[in-house]
């Protein structure tokens, strides 16, 4: 049934791998006799969904190690003759002649394969096996960013509740640094990074349906993947920039009426009205930053978001996490390691 000999003095091609496609293994009547009786019996699906996907059904021709052919009953006999041939020593010899590997005793599956409606098999994708997400200087920001907000939030919620110190200082200081990261962000992701991909715009649209729907308990199947940045870390960003620049923003001014080495204090460079909206916006702001700190640290801490926490931490995704909730097309990365 197969010509061996094409197959042993084939050669395979070296760039970028090794591989070959040969052709003519078969007379133009047999190949007709394989196409026209070709098994429709014991399929089985085969499905995977992650770092590469593939849904198809499969019929075992010849079972892994096995010496003999699998249901050959249901088979024709073009069938039965190919399979025995995949089965015969001048097969494992020829493949071997090819390849330039002693193939004569290495365990061999042969199967047989039906694609469906939607049935799909992926490529093995050439990506390394870590994908930077942050860099050193962007997970930095973070953590200042972090650090100098829980300072604010203890400084301004502690004397409230009767913890007495001299918190003032310490305020101040913690809201010029949470200022300087600000400043900073909007430098190096504006000019250093991809500025348009932490935003939100109406390509997102069948992202944030599909939120929804999951979140109200629906399947959603072939729901849209993810650009570099999930739908609820743009929109956390969205959130977290509004209420950081009012906090910082207010925040600066309201230091006209603290004693600092900055600059002379001036408690009368605003009208009373101004000061009065001034005091309101910090502390709306202050209160929004509580319970936007408390849903950040609840969502970081959650098993199945825990591999977004670890890439603010070592920088990187595996490629399984990459594959897996990113859209290749949308979060481009070299495909070399």
């Amino acid at each position: 049934m197969i010509n061996l000999e094409r197959i042993k003095n084939h050669r395979l091609q070296t760039d970028p791998y090794r591989w070959t496609a040969i052709t003519d293994l078969y007379t133009p009547n047999d190949a007709e006799r394989l196409a026209a009786t070709y098994p429709c019996d014991h399929f089985k699906l085969v499905s995977a969904y992650g770092e590469r996907e593939y849904h198809y059904e499969a019929r075992s021709l010849i079972g892994m190690g096995a010496k003999v052919v699998s249901y050959p009953k249901e088979l024709s006999e073009a069938w039965q003759a190919l399979a025995n041939d995949v089965l015969s020593p001048e097969y494992r010899t020829a493949m071997s002649a090819l390849t330039g590997y002693d193939l004569t005793k290495v365990p061999m599956e042969a199967n047989v394969c039906h694609y469906g409606p939607g049935g799909k098999l992926d490529a093995h994708k050439d990506l390394p096996e870590k994908i930077e997400r942050h860099s050193f200087m962007a997970r930095m920001f973070h953590w200042v960013m972090a650090a100098s907000m829980f300072v604010l939030l203890f400084t301004a919620f502690l004397p409230i509740v009767g913890v007495k110190f001299a918190w003032v200082e310490f305020h101040w200081l913690a809201g010029l640094v949470l200022t300087a990261s600000i400043i900073y962000h909007i430098v190096h992701a504006t000019f250093f990074l991809d500025f348009w991909s932490i935003w939100v715009g109406p390509k997102d649209i069948p992202e944030f349906k599909a939120e929804l729907m999951r979140d109200m308990g629906h399947e959603v199947p072939g729901a849209p993947k993810s650009a570099k940045y999930p739908l609820g870390n743009r929109l956390y960003h969205l959130a977290i920039l509004v209420v950081g620049l009012t906090a910082s923003i207010s925040g600066i001014l309201m230091m006209q009426r603290v004693r600092q080495p900055l600059f002379t204090r001036n408690p009368y460079v605003l009208a009373d009205t101004t000061w009065g909206f001034t005091y309101v916006a910090h502390g709306v702001a202050g209160v929004a930053l509580v319970g936007l700190v408390i849903a950040h640290v609840y969502f970081a801490i959650r098993p199945e978001k825990w591999w977004i926490t670890k890439s603010m931490i070592l920088g990187w995704v595996s490629r399984r996490n990459y594959l897996e909730h990113h859209d290749p097309t949308r979060w481009k990365v070299s495909g070399r390691a």
